[in-house]
């Protein structure tokens, strides 16, 4: 895998840290995370605790990953922060802006922009999805990947879904459960979205895709009128890294482009 933090050891202005979704892990944000060290921005792609190289098992709720997101970077020596999530990961990072917000003022730390891929809220799961997932790891895996793809992308769903699947079993193999059905729970579970958006004073962004069947840009209306966030639209599924990273990273670019001056 790729190294989760692209300098630790050179002064920057900021740090852009990159949340990956559910049953995800780093390696996602690898080709942006490249894009961005190319443009000198540092940057930091955290496993979550329970994905990918980060010892199991994962935390309880949105809350705890975003406090301990927040404590990451501290510990990392960067306390100017975008924080960047995908699905799963935009809910911690939406919390952690909120959270940050809190700090602010003892100045340990400052969140400089949020940007939300594939964001909504609630993140609503099926009652379906939630048993299949469950009992049918496997075909919940493939049909979470089918519906996170544009359906002429099939190379991507292919590795999505492989991706997937690796980190359930890794994580089944480690005793610590199922993978998919808790981080699908995490995100139903998140209730306090709103209240949330309200505390974050930075500017937002969200990039979302056209063609998304697991959060359709309809679903970010409200969190995207709490944020009053700017919205960018790619014609891709809910796996927008993977199907036009050129296009994720001009949006990401953009975001960034006034801070670096700032």
């Amino acid at each position: 895998m790729a190294p989760s933090t692209f300098p630790t050891d050179t002064p920057a202005p900021f740090c852009v840290v990159m949340l990956h979704g559910a049953a995800h892990n780093q390696s996602v944000w690898s080709d942006l995370a490249e894009g961005l060290r190319q443009a000198g921005v540092a940057v930091m792609t955290p496993d979550l605790p329970g994905h990918g190289d980060r010892a199991g098992p994962a935390l309880i709720d949105v809350q705890a990953c975003a406090n301990w997101v927040l404590n990451l970077a501290t510990q990392a020596g960067q306390r100017r922060l975008v924080l960047v999530g995908h699905s799963m990961g935009a809910l911690i990072a939406l919390e952690g802006a909120a959270r940050a917000a809190k700090r602010e003022a003892k100045e340990e730390l400052h969140v400089l922009g949020l940007v939300l891929v594939g964001a909504a809220f609630p993140m609503t799961v099926s009652p379906a999805l939630l048993s299949m997932a469950l009992e049918q790891e496997t075909q919940a895996i493939a049909k979470v990947a089918q519906y996170s793809h544009a359906r002429e992308a099939t190379a991507a769903r292919e590795a999505d879904q492989a991706l997937m699947q690796s980190e359930q079993n890794q994580y089944a193999a480690a005793g610590h459960g199922n993978l998919l059905h808790h981080d699908l729970s995490l995100c139903k579970d998140y209730t306090t979205g709103l209240q949330s958006a309200a505390l974050v004073h930075c500017p937002s962004t969200l990039i979302l895709g056209r063609e998304d069947r697991m959060t359709p840009p309809s679903a970010s209306a409200d969190l995207g009128n709490a944020l009053k966030a700017r919205r960018v639209e790619l014609a891709t599924g809910h796996n927008l890294m993977a199907e036009d990273p050129a296009g994720m990273l001009a949006a990401l670019l953009a975001v960034i482009a006034p801070l670096k001056t700032a």
